[in-house]
């Protein structure tokens, strides 16, 4: 296979929001300013990459749920129908189920859907994750390349025990970000106060942790005000949600305004149990004055090159990673998302020198 001349099938039909919908736009973005490639892409996320159609070709898939559990991947014979069988069909966290392109490559793209021990989740979603790992597990003889945002994600296959991984190549791939996105919104931020802010409601993002640590970090700094929580108001416990240091925050789409409550805040906090690497704790390493992070595997590797200290919350005895923002880091470039996206030649060449 040359690797200047290959014919890509991404597969994003469950991306919609959140690290999901911006790898789809970058991928989209790169490809399309590019040789172009096929995406399978869900009817919700649509709008966000349709501007993109000078090269590339997209198939819209249906977010019914109940029509995938039946018999997800329904869409992909027909597909393959008008452009041929790809080079490289890449799926973005969906099971692979047959042999579609010459390489099958598969992205963990929700470290829950491999490891639900000890990790907050509701019943239900327990249930789906544990489903979602069988099915991941039985898929992987049909693959050839496993990437993931992190060597933590990468190591929930690595080392299961049901699966013959020798045959499998393994290689990272981080998510990136666009330093466009700060130019754009930089003139426009004006300082109201002094924020504490996290991303994200889901139980595993365990926020009255998070708050915890926001009352800890205002005890070591008195003008902290607020902690801004982005998410949905529902999910926030009732003692959180309570206080009048609390606001909550739905941006939804809204990317610029996302941005903006970044570039604004003294620190970012996430009390996360398990990320496969937090799209929004790069973010906040970026744009934050200072990160505050649980004490996990990925933040650990996101951090590698930085200077942090150990804090501890004393109620729930859990320690936390303190870190600063370091302009000489530079840690845009290392990151950008033309780079990440132009990786996926370089993790093919070295899959292909392995193989002759």
């Amino acid at each position: 296979m040359k690797l200047e001349k290959i014919l890509w099938l991404f597969n994003f039909s469950a991306s919609f929001v959140g690290g999901g919908l911006m790898r789809l736009i970058e991928t989209a973005r790169w490809f399309d300013q590019n040789e172009g490639g096929n995406f399978i892409v869900n009817e919700k996320a649509f709008h966000a990459v349709k501007n993109f159609s000078k090269k590339n070709v997209y198939f819209l898939v249906s977010s019914n749920k109940l029509k995938r559990f039946i018999n997800d991947g329904y869409y992909i014979k027909d597909i393959l129908h008008t452009i041929g069988s790809p080079d490289v069909y890449f799926s973005y966290g969906i099971p692979v189920f047959f042999q579609v392109g010459k390489i099958n490559w598969f992205h963990i793209s929700n470290a829950t859907s491999l490891t639900t021990h000890k990790i907050n989740l509701p019943l239900v979603k327990r249930m789906e994750m544990i489903l979602l790992k069988n099915r991941i597990i039985n898929s992987l003889k049909f693959v050839q390349i496993i990437s993931g945002e992190s060597e933590f994600s990468l190591n929930l296959l690595r080392d299961n025990k049901n699966l013959n991984t020798h045959e499998l190549f393994f290689h990272i791939l981080p998510n990136g970000f666009r330093d466009l996105e700060r130019e754009r919104v930089s003139r426009k931020v004006k300082k109201k106060e002094f924020y504490a802010i996290t991303i994200g409601t889901h139980k595993y993002k365990q926020i009255s942790l998070a708050f915890h640590v926001f009352q800890l970090l205002q005890k070591m700094n008195p003008k902290l005000g607020k902690f801004i929580i982005i998410g949905n108001k529902k999910d926030v416990p009732s003692k959180v949600l309570n206080s009048q240091s609390v606001e909550v925050v739905n941006t939804g789409n809204n990317r610029e305004q996302l941005i903006q409550f970044l570039s604004n805040s003294e620190y970012y906090i996430s009390a996360s149990q398990i990320e496969n690497s937090s799209m929004a704790s790069l973010e906040g390493l970026i744009l934050s004055k200072k990160v505050v992070l649980s004490d996990i595997p990925p933040h650990h590797e996101m951090l590698k090159n930085y200077n942090f200290k150990e804090i501890y919350e004393e109620n729930s005895k859990s320690r936390f990673l303190l870190a600063g923002n370091d302009p000489d880091n530079k840690i845009e470039e290392k990151y950008s998302w033309d780079q990440m996206i132009s990786m996926l030649y370089e993790i093919l060449e070295k899959y292909s020198l392995e193989k002759n």
